[in-house]
């Protein structure tokens, strides 16, 4: 009988060496599972309540504008007819000039209707020159014409990812906005394109637009400069033609004061006292500003507004009247400043 004691094979080394790293990854991996176990089970058996309130931000009371910040009443509203209305405008005599679905259509200034000119796509934006020629803008492409028709295609904007936003008309020049090359075009009345105002130049002190959506505003005031808005940047910049930057004014802000989301104001108008008219997309509200961007009063808030088809256009009439567009009601809402009374009440 062989009473010879064996011992045990050491163990494979090589063995060990190709499985000790993956044995460290599973223990790992069964902590973690523990720990996110444990943290779920907490999650669920805590109320929404127990969240400091300090963590919730609650939007609802800046959709409610005080009735003493806001300066106007509505006085008139026209009933478009328009499925689809997308944009406003005013004409030398004051007419109301509103498109959409595939026409503009025309009315008095005081809302009775006049005549419609049909479009082949659907007008993202209008202009009224001072002698009475009407120019719109499809997605790429300007229509020129007499305000009762018919228009025809008079230039197209270059580049595949032109999207024709807003314009701006006088006596000379016609500037367009393009949200997709984030640019103002600057084109003679014959025609000829004369240049393009807000590309990126560090030399000349000039940003470049920061556009993240299809609403990008420019317009001629009476100092002879553009305003155009910057709406990544919640600003109102003044241009002159030639390109320079002059100035710029604006803030993002949940306060009235401010604009408010990712990208406002959405549009812009200019009343015959130089003050300035804003719309605000996201939470709806429209604006007064004075000439160098203090804050003056609302016009109309979110309470007030149906804008689930799209941001309001806004437009101003030569006696100060400020027109309102109610895509989702498909009106254009008037409205005019409160008698001092009311305001004071």
């Amino acid at each position: 009988m062989n009473d010879e004691v064996r011992t045990p094979a050491p163990p494979d080394r090589h063995l060990l060496g190709r499985w000790t790293p993956w044995i460290g990854v599973l223990v790992f991996a069964a902590l973690c599972g523990a720990i996110f176990t444990a943290s779920s089970a907490t999650r669920r058996d805590r109320e929404p309540a127990d969240l400091d309130q300090a963590f919730v931000y609650d939007v609802a009371r800046f959709r409610v504008i005080p009735p003493e910040m806001i300066g106007y009443r509505e006085t008139l509203h026209v009933e478009t007819g328009l499925e689809h209305a997308t944009a406003v405008a005013v004409g030398p005599a004051d007419e109301i000039v509103a498109g959409g679905d595939r026409r503009v259509v025309v009315f008095s200034s005081e809302g009775t209707r006049r005549h419609a000119v049909p479009l082949p796509d659907l007008p993202l934006c209008l202009a009224l020159s001072a002698t009475g020629d009407l120019f719109v803008g499809l997605r790429s492409v300007v229509l020129k014409g007499p305000l009762a028709g018919p228009l025809e295609r008079w230039l197209t904007i270059p580049g595949e990812k032109a999207r024709l936003t807003s314009m701006a008309v006088d006596r000379e020049s016609l500037f367009v906005a393009d949200a997709g090359a984030r640019v103002i075009w600057h084109f003679a009345l014959d025609g000829r394109r004369l240049g393009r105002i807000g590309d990126r130049d560090p030399e000349r002190n000039v940003p470049g637009f920061v556009v993240p959506s299809p609403y990008f505003d420019v317009l001629l005031a009476s100092d002879g400069l553009l305003r155009i808005v910057d709406p990544g940047r919640h600003q109102i910049t003044a241009f002159t033609r030639d390109g320079d930057l002059e100035l710029s004014w604006g803030q993002a802000s949940y306060a009235l004061e401010g604009f408010v989301g990712c990208c406002n104001p959405s549009h812009l108008a200019l009343l015959p006292d130089g003050r300035f008219v804003t719309s605000e997309k996201g939470i709806a509200r429209v604006k007064v500003y004075d000439a160098n961007g203090r804050f003056v009063t609302a016009v109309v808030g979110p309470d007030g507004l149906d804008t689930e088809a799209g941001p309001c256009d806004v437009a101003v009439d030569s006696t100060g009247r400020i027109l309102v567009l109610d895509p989702g009601r498909g009106l254009i809402r008037i409205f005019e400043p409160k008698p001092r009374r009311d305001r004071d009440d």
